[in-house]
């Protein structure tokens, strides 16, 4: 909880799951490669050792996924809404496409509510 307004933390499932070490990040891009250069059975033992992986990673984000769930249902954690998950998209790095994406929607946004506000003024 937070100690200033008494409300639990905002955290989103994506987050929470990076905190624990459960990212779902799958495969290994090297594994996409030809095997010419390995051998069929050794290419074989390394694709079986990444779905290995993948399978313990899965069930490691399936077990996160359902203490997410249930903290945010008993009301330890709050999943961001739509604006606060903006705002956090729109204040990330200038090289990322998601920033300018965000930052895009908030000034449409921003300019919808802009109008709304004078429409009713003028109603008035």
């Amino acid at each position: 909880m937070n100690a200033a307004t008494n409300s639990p933390p905002v955290i989103s499932l994506e987050q929470f799951l990076a905190q624990n070490d459960a990212s779902p990040i799958y495969g290994d891009p090297g594994l996409h490669r030809s095997s010419e250069y390995v051998g069929k059975a050794t290419h074989a033992r390394m694709v079986e050792r990444q779905a290995q992986k993948d399978r313990r990673l899965a069930e490691r984000v399936a077990e996160y996924t359902q203490i997410y769930n249930q903290k945010v249902e008993v009301g330890e954690l709050r999943p961001p809404t739509g604006m606060e998950y903006l705002l956090a998209t729109a204040s990330g790095s200038e090289d990322n496409e998601a920033t300018h994406a965000a930052r895009r929607v908030l000034e449409k946004r921003a300019a919808r509510m802009a109008a709304a506000e004078k429409d009713k003024r003028e109603e008035e």
